[in-house]
């Protein structure tokens, strides 16, 4: 289940933003590879904590930075990584 979560999650977070990287002023491109490149091992190894911590960094980060995103699109990320909770992922 957790799995499935986070695919969705990472689905969302890059189709929201993959058509508007185009600017390079607005901070989404490098914030999107950092994300993406998190998102991948995360989901690749979800019951390692520092891994899991990390992607939340770094999701809070990239909303923060990639002011291209809606009020909508942001709200719908924060909402999903707010269940992810890295304290329980390794049980």
């Amino acid at each position: 289940m957790k799995k499935l979560v986070l695919f969705l999650f990472g689905a969302v977070a890059l189709n929201s933003c993959i058509s508007k990287v185009v600017d390079p002023l607005s901070g989404c491109a490098t914030f999107a590879e950092k994300y993406t490149t998190a998102y991948t091992e995360f989901i690749n190894d979800y019951t390692n904590v520092k891994k899991c911590e990390n992607f939340i960094d770094v999701t809070k980060s990239y909303l923060k930075s990639c002011g291209i995103l809606t009020a909508a699109q942001k709200k719908e990320l924060e909402d999903a990584y707010k269940d992810i909770d890295c304290k329980s992922v390794g049980n």
